[in-house]
């Protein structure tokens, strides 16, 4: 009698589905962030809480670890986790498409320097921010749940702390060209984001002990405190007329306006789907595999995204539409992401098959 073949390792059930589908949630409202045209206005805003909820939910799996690991181990690990695919994934992306433009006749999209800043995490072919910021959150992870362990209760109060000492150094520099978007793709940003998102990252940790009504009171705690800022960033000290602040302003590096808006709303998240423990097959499987594979999804999202200028704008016209363009990143992504997984993981059994034939 023979045994039927394990599923794909990415497929395989035993995760936390809560967590898998706010991951997937999170990557969902990601790639359409990256919609050209823009998705309308009131979308656009509601959809800020992606990068805060992904980082949230990193720090409520990570915290959910039985044991802190070895820093310098644990940091190598990751940072190789994250370095080796992204590198692999873009020299072959740049060398596809640079043979594709050579048989098409069209000169090579990417300069000398966008090719590097890429491979440095710069600016690069853009949306790569996110990375760093997981890059940093991989070297402060077990920092920052050894401080958890060893501050007990008042593990929120230092969070809370350095958060506080971050924003009066961001309002200290408001102005001088630091605070500012331009300043995202320099080396200054992995300070500028590693505070704040560290904080994000630890105050995930505490996310899984929570119940459903703590979280939903957590949420609308924040909500609270981001309608107060609304009120004051966006009344006008003369007239007292109030117009809606931009999250978007307030991004790039992350204030407290746009993450208190990003974490509430990720709490209120985590309460309506707290009672969940299990999904049904058909959207169960897809949830585990897209936040299972969530990085792979985000690279070929940026592949993609090149691909819809080169290939597909210039043909659109008027039927140019930015749900398209959303089902054409993330399903394209999502099958490109399948396909590779699939037939990496049946030519991981194949080997195994054929070592343990030559064993006998």
């Amino acid at each position: 009698m023979t045994t039927p073949p394990r599923p794909p390792r990415f497929a395989r059930p035993g995760r936390d589905v809560r967590f898998d589908l706010l991951k997937s949630i999170a990557l969902v409202c990601i790639v359409l962030a990256h919609t050209t045209p823009a998705p309308p206005k009131a979308l656009f805003a509601f959809r800020m809480f992606d990068v805060p909820l992904l980082v949230l939910i990193s720090g409520a799996l990570f915290g959910l670890r039985e044991k802190t690991p070895v820093w310098w181990k644990y940091a190598l690990k990751r940072l190789w986790r994250f370095l080796a695919p992204t590198w692999i994934f873009f020299s072959a992306f740049f060398l596809v498409s640079y043979v594709l433009f050579r048989v098409l006749g069209w000169g090579h999209p990417f300069s000398r320097q966008v090719v590097l800043e890429t491979f440095l995490l710069g600016k690069g072919v853009g949306f790569l921010w996110i990375v760093r910021v997981f890059l940093s959150l991989a070297v402060l992870a077990p920092v920052i749940r050894e401080l958890k362990t060893r501050s007990g209760k008042w593990f929120p109060v230092l969070l809370l702390l350095a958060y506080g000492v971050y924003e009066v150094f961001c309002r200290a520099y408001e102005g001088t060209g630091l605070i500012s978007y331009e300043q995202v793709h320099r080396p200054v940003s992995l300070l500028l984001y590693a505070v704040p998102y560290g904080c994000v990252f630890g105050l995930g940790m505490v996310l899984p002990r929570l119940g459903r009504r703590a979280a939903v009171w957590m949420g609308l705690a924040f909500l609270v405190l981001f309608g107060g800022l609304s009120l004051g960033y966006g009344t006008d000290l003369f007239t007292h007329a109030w117009q809606y602040a931009p999250l978007q302003a307030f991004k790039y590096p992350p204030r407290l306006y746009y993450l208190s808006y990003g974490i509430g709303v990720s709490f209120l998240l985590y309460g309506a789907v707290h009672p969940l423990r299990r999904l049904h097959p058909a959207v169960g499987g897809p949830v585990r595999f897209i936040s299972a594979c969530s990085f792979d999804i985000y690279l070929w999202h940026i592949a993609l995204f090149h691909a819809w200028g080169w290939f597909v704008k210039p043909r659109a016209g008027a039927f140019e539409h930015f749900a398209a363009h959303w089902a054409f990143l993330f399903f394209g992504s999502l099958a490109a992401t399948f396909l590779i997984r699939s037939v990496a993981d049946r030519l991981g059994r194949m080997t195994v098959r054929r070592s343990r034939a030559d064993a006998v």
